[in-house]
């Protein structure tokens, strides 16, 4: 539902498309995405980041392009088991909390090895 809301941001709406079809099946479904993609199944693909790295030994990565990226969108849960000690969850919290998503070691960490459209000119799209 995010990426249907993200075209809806840019001006595209359901009717734009022929079909919207989400992954089949339990698990896994962030790759069967970039698989049928690169198989031609479909034309677009919406997945998680990290998700061509974890296909790269079934296919050539680089046949497959990116053509934007969305804005930062948190996904993740952190949750501890109810009787771990209150100091150690708060020190994990506080940790946690104190992450800047402009710090250096985030914008390391997120560097995105694959593809890019050169056609693409960084809209934020």
């Amino acid at each position: 539902m995010y990426p249907l809301g993200h075209f809806h941001d840019h001006g595209i709406r359901k009717e734009d498309f022929a079909e919207i079809a989400y992954a089949p099946g339990p698990g896994g479904k962030q790759e069967k995405v970039a698989l049928a993609v690169y198989a031609g199944k479909y034309d677009i693909g919406s997945v998680r980041e990290g998700t061509l790295e974890v296909v790269s030994d079934k296919i050539d990565i680089s046949e497959i392009r990116v053509l934007a990226t969305s804005r930062w969108y948190p996904g993740w849960l952190y949750s501890a088991r109810k009787d771990l000690d209150p100091v150690v969850v708060g020190k994990i919290r506080k940790a946690l909390l104190a992450l800047r998503s402009d710090s250096a070691d985030i914008k390391r960490s997120s560097r995105r090895p694959h593809h890019r459209d050169p056609a693409f000119h960084g809209s934020g799209i």
